[in-house]
């Protein structure tokens, strides 16, 4: 399964040179414990995340609790999405209205 942030608006995420869709990160745990590896996923809803620490085979998961701080190194490349040409937009709106 491939992790995905959630993205901006009418943008999305270029994906990583290796294609795993995983990103570098380092944190920083409130006993002062820190760990880098690769974020494999953020899930807001359960308030964890899960991370496969450098050196390790593993993913351990981590809930927010007990984090302090989640930096991510290197920037996530964003592209804009591809949009209809405004005359589309408005061809369809003006047929959506002839058909009601």
């Amino acid at each position: 399964m491939e992790f995905q942030w959630p993205a901006p608006p009418y943008f999305e995420f270029l994906r990583t040179k290796d294609g795993s869709g995983w990103a570098d990160c380092m944190l920083e745990l409130r006993d002062g414990t820190k760990a880098e590896g690769r974020l494999r996923s953020f899930e807001a809803d359960t308030a964890s995340l899960t991370i496969q620490p450098n050196g390790a085979s593993e993913t351990i998961s981590v809930p927010f609790s007990v984090l302090l701080k989640l930096r991510l190194p290197r920037p996530l490349g964003l592209k804009r999405e591809t949009m209809p040409d405004a005359a589309t937009v408005a061809d369809t709106e003006a047929l959506r209205r002839s058909e009601s």
